[in-house]
């Protein structure tokens, strides 16, 4: 998915000639999936209906490969951490890891759920009340140290870990250090031509600053930097959310400003 969004939709037409009928599903939910983060449909969050937790339930009692139906259902996780709906991730994360609690997941599915997992938990972990923070920030920072032994053999999980490490210091409020995290994820991200994950870093720094007295610029910086990346990604529909969330942040400190 670090490919244009406009680029992967014609990979997939291309594929769907040769693929299987279990493939299909994975593929018509991805066309879909990037359809959707390019604004070409009212909500994003809109996903094809093979995404829907019954639909999965009846297949794991079924005898066949369950991957393209769990591959799928992560797409709607990936969405809805990309499109800042965290709270409905952490549902379906919650989800997902209760119907395949008995299965053995492939190895990079297992690794970007965990890595899912651990960047919910870190990012509502500045939502909620201190005993549950303490408990998301447990959880998230012992999935950072699985994902720090994943990435020596997997590169494709080295920015993601970096990622996770600054939301946790963000939560934290060690702001500085999570800034040198997240351009460390950044850099990372660019090495794996991951340019949703660079836009995504850049988002979590500016939401991080936003919340800081004194960082409005650098806020400013990050959420304008998200917005490129998540552009040259072709997510305009992300694009869109940044920019009618600046207005409104723009609003309220003009308001604040006049009073």
């Amino acid at each position: 998915m670090g490919d244009n969004l406009e680029t992967v939709i014609n990979s997939c037409g291309e594929r769907l000639n040769d693929s299987t009928a279990d493939n299909e599903i994975y593929m018509d939910s991805l066309v879909e999936t990037c359809q959707n983060l390019m604004g070409r449909s009212r909500d994003p969050l809109d996903l094809f209906e093979a995404t829907e937790l019954e639909t999965i339930a009846r297949s794991l009692s079924m005898d066949h490969d369950l991957s393209s139906e769990l591959w799928t259902l992560l797409l709607r996780i990936f969405v809805c951490i990309h499109m800042d709906r965290f709270h409905s991730a952490d549902s379906l994360i919650c989800q997902f890891k209760r119907l395949t609690k008995r299965l053995v997941l492939p190895g990079l599915l297992k690794n970007l759920l965990l890595f899912y997992d651990g960047l919910t938990s870190a990012v509502l972990a500045s939502q909620v009340d201190c005993r549950e923070k303490r408990i998301r920030l447990n959880a998230a920072q012992k999935i950072l140290r699985k994902l720090r032994s994943v990435d020596k053999d997997d590169s494709i999980m080295r920015n993601k870990a970096f990622m996770l490490d600054a939301q946790i210091h963000a939560a934290r409020g060690q702001e500085e250090t999570a800034l040198l995290l997240f351009h460390k994820s950044v850099d990372l991200a660019n090495d794996q031509g991951f340019t949703h994950e660079q836009g995504l870093a850049f988002e979590l720094a500016g939401r991080m600053c936003q919340q800081c007295n004194n960082r409005g610029v650098e806020a400013e910086l990050y959420m304008s930097q998200a917005k490129d990346y998540f552009g040259r990604w072709g997510a305009y529909a992300k694009v869109d959310q940044l920019e009618l969330a600046g207005r409104h942040n723009s609003m309220g400190f003009s308001s604040q400003s006049n009073a």
